[in-house]
């Protein structure tokens, strides 16, 4: 439900308790493909360059197993 959530639900008046004392950072995720989406859709000046650039290596091949399975809960 996210940090703000967190916080709320422990009594904090600010994420920063939470964060510091209560949650500890995957460190086997790749914050990468999360930073990126960040910079492109970010409401405020998107950074466009990153939709333009050539896919990364098997970045291709993940897509197409992903355009095969979609993610049918969201209907």
């Amino acid at each position: 439900m996210g940090i703000d959530a967190a916080a709320t639900f422990l009594g904090h008046s600010s994420t920063v308790i939470t964060e510091g004392h209560y949650i500890e950072p995957d460190r086997t995720v790749d914050p990468t493909p999360a930073s990126h989406l960040e910079r492109t859709l970010r409401p405020d000046r998107p950074d466009a360059g990153l939709l333009v650039m050539p896919p990364a290596d098997g970045e291709d091949e993940i897509l197409a197993i992903a355009d095969v399975y979609p993610d049918t809960r969201s209907a």
